[in-house]
């Protein structure tokens, strides 16, 4: 996500635990906020977010993020309703296909270099167990895939 922003031109600020930070720079994000600490003062320190991605869906940082920012559009790719705090923010949730072009062009952006695809580990099938605990109960850097 933090690649196609940044392909597209955008500031990108992103919420994240400090051991997150460098992987993220990496990415190309502008801004880091540490989400374990006060969001909303840190959030007043940098530039006007006037578009919201949330991928986690932890309300506590939704509302740290409308009590910074006034004017916005909430895009939630995991929480399918959230109040809408003034007449300047909206919401919307979406979860559908990107659809056979979407996935063309990301295709041809991977093979040609424009977007880098992060693996985290390389499994054998025999622990295909081990990998969906790590999916669940841990954060990720990239994908984890399985050898068959």
């Amino acid at each position: 996500m933090i690649q196609l922003l940044k392909m597209f031109g955008a500031h990108v600020e992103a919420l994240a635990s400090p051991p997150n930070f460098d992987f993220l720079k990496k990415l190309g994000v502008d801004d880091l906020v540490d989400y374990s600490a006060d969001v909303t003062t840190q959030l007043a320190n940098l530039p006007h977010a006037n578009k919201v991605i949330d991928t986690v869906g932890r309300l506590d940082l939704l509302e740290a993020i409308i009590a910074a920012t006034r004017h916005f559009d909430l895009l939630s790719l995991s929480t399918t309703t959230f109040p809408e705090h003034t007449q300047d923010q909206t919401f919307r949730f979406a979860n559908g296909s990107i659809g056979l072009n979407g996935y063309k062009r990301l295709l041809n952006w991977l093979s040609d270099g424009t977007l880098q695809a992060h693996v985290q580990t390389i499994l054998p099938v025999e622990q295909i167990k081990q990998a969906q605990h790590q999916l669940v109960e841990e954060h990720s850097h990239g994908r984890i895939l399985i050898k068959f």
